[in-house]
């Protein structure tokens, strides 16, 4: 892992991916479990230009789940080579990154969202049969029939 970033005993850390993603980056949170995907796209508003959208995930994978949370745009206007500076500095110096004053709304944006209960789609599955941890009970109840009961289900 990367260096760390603390707001009130709150740490972010850069997140490896299991495949080769190109220029993507993973922000790990160290409360809540929440996953940031740090993704390069055009500026919408200076279409030659660079920016970094931010999407809450349930891991550090392009297939992973993303929250419904609106994604956060930061670092407008960036040209190729200042965007890879950047994506280098959130790689080798997150801490410091993340602490540049004209990344407060993002750190506040991460803080909130990272406040936020995991959505229940984000938990690991969870084997037939077998109990969710105790620190966090489901609330919806499961939808999905178990084999047995497919089975004794008439045929229609």
């Amino acid at each position: 892992m990367s260096e760390q970033r603390q707001d009130h005993d709150h740490v972010f850390e850069v997140a490896k991916s299991r495949e080769a993603e190109g220029l993507i980056v993973y922000l790990k949170s160290s409360h809540g479990g929440w996953t940031f995907r740090i993704v390069p796209v055009r500026d919408p508003g200076q279409p030659r230009f660079w920016c970094l959208r931010v999407e809450p995930c349930a891991q550090a994978s392009a297939i992973a789940p993303t929250s419904s949370i609106a994604p956060y745009y930061t670092g407008a206007g960036m040209s190729r080579d200042v965007l890879m500076q950047t994506l280098d500095a959130i790689k080798t110096e997150t801490a410091a990154w993340l602490g540049e004053a004209h990344q407060r709304a993002f750190r506040r944006w991460l803080l909130a969202v990272s406040a936020k209960p995991l959505p229940v789609e984000f938990e690991p599955r969870v084997a037939p049969g077998a109990k969710r941890s105790a620190e966090r009970p489901s609330t919806v109840p499961s939808v999905l029939a178990t084999s047995a009961e497919v089975a004794r289900e008439p045929a229609s």
